[in-house]
């Protein structure tokens, strides 16, 4: 099943540092990036905006690209694994993960995070209401 090798490919990318507009699995990628490569890993039509800010990016520019590659909005805010989850954050900046059967895959910063092993990487956790919270909408990937 499609939605399965997204996660796996998801899965292969923790521990990949985070690196502002990079797309090399083990050397450094970003939120944006995780999309884009998960998606040329399986096969599947590639979110890659280009020229994009660390912070600022609106709701709309985000949601506009995603809605551009082809990738589905679904109705509501229920999410399967393999979807792609947009959440706005405080501070004006737009992020995304890939959902999993145990929570997401996002290469994050780790602003705002106390926890050491979850600072500036590619790393999986369960979606706490924190995430929940700032949930705004999900996305399937074109073809999955």
């Amino acid at each position: 099943m499609i939605a399965q090798q997204i996660v796996e490919a998801a899965r292969a990318y923790i521990g990949t540092p985070f690196h502002h507009q990079a797309r090399k699995k083990g050397v450094g990628i970003d939120c944006v990036g995780l999309l884009e490569c998960v998606g040329r890993d399986v096969g599947l039509p590639t979110f890659g905006p280009k020229n994009y800010g660390r912070r600022g990016n609106t709701l709309e520019f985000v949601e506009g690209c995603l809605q551009a590659t082809g990738f589905i909005k679904r109705e509501s805010l229920d999410f399967e694994p393999g979807d792609v989850l947009v959440m706005a954050m405080p501070m004006r900046f737009v992020h995304v993960a890939i959902a999993t059967d145990t929570g997401m895959v996002h290469a994050w910063n780790g602003a705002g995070s106390t926890r050491r092993k979850m600072r500036g990487r590619v790393v999986e956790h369960h979606i706490a209401d924190r995430w929940r919270r700032v949930l705004v909408s999900v996305w399937k990937y074109p073809g999955a």
